[in-house]
């Protein structure tokens, strides 16, 4: 059975979000309870509760993440909100007692029609990725957090679903976005590859293809090789089969087989 580790009287508690600290784990979630606050907790190795749930956050009408990091100074978190039309996204290194160190740091990048974010350490760095919608802006974009850099735009085209893993020369992300002119639900799993320094080794491609449904990309680096795995569903119906896919490629991008 499971740990209760907070039971709101309404059981409006979402987005959970893990990470290793020291001998034991660090987890946040969003409770919706009496307006939406973000929380953290400690945990043994096992799952227990090593102390209460403590508000990291409430100032905000609405949340996509959290998502958390382990880092040398205390956990990194980060996650965005809209509080009085001013949206954007937030972070802040987590102390000793699961407390901002400080006022969390307000990245005032567009991030409208969010609904992700995707977050890796990566050679003593955080780097996160997340799609946006807004029109001119659309697309897939990434950025090192901090330094609050501009963000890197990865492709101009709708997309969702974005994945990352990192490795010790590089790291790729993959993301599912929709054919010209057809709903974002609708087939292809891109992959872009890039170095230590975050220069792409390849352009965005596709790593999966198919109609009418793929979803739930997913990216990891296994003996040398990097691994996209995807779900295909030949229509929405909620008996059509689905089948597990999966790709090969070299760290450069360059597909395999």
């Amino acid at each position: 059975a499971g740990i209760a580790l907070l039971d709101g009287p309404d059981g409006r508690d979402t987005n959970p979000a893990i990470a290793s600290l020291g001998d034991g784990l660090v987890v946040a979630w969003v409770t919706e309870h009496l307006g939406p606050k973000l929380y953290a907790q400690r945990l043994t190795g096992e799952g227990a509760a090593m102390s209460d749930p403590v508000l990291v956050s409430e100032h905000a009408d609405e949340w996509v993440g959290p998502v958390l990091l382990p880092g040398p100074g205390g956990p990194f978190a980060a996650w965005v909100t809209e509080d009085g039309g001013q949206r954007g996204l937030f972070h802040a290194i987590l102390g000793g007692d699961l407390l901002p160190l400080g006022d969390p740091v307000h990245l005032p990048w567009i991030l409208s029609g969010l609904e992700q974010i995707a977050a890796i350490g990566h050679r003593g760095r955080n780097i996160m990725a997340w799609p946006s919608d807004l029109h001119s802006l659309e697309g897939l974009y990434w950025a090192e957090v901090p330094p609050a850099e501009t963000p890197i735009h990865m492709l101009a085209e709708k997309g969702n679903e974005v994945d990352l893993f990192g490795w010790e020369t590089g790291f790729a992300a993959v993301w599912r976005a929709g054919d010209a002119g057809a709903s974002v639900s609708r087939g292809v799993a891109y992959l872009q590859t890039f170095d230590q320094d975050g220069h792409p080794l390849s352009a965005a491609q596709a790593a999966g293809q198919h109609t009418p449904t793929l979803y739930s990309p997913r990216v990891a680096f296994l003996g040398g090789q990097i691994l996209v795995t995807w779900i295909e569903q030949d229509d929405h119906s909620a008996h059509a089969p689905r089948r597990l896919m999966a790709a090969q490629f070299h760290e450069n991008g360059r597909r395999l087989g």
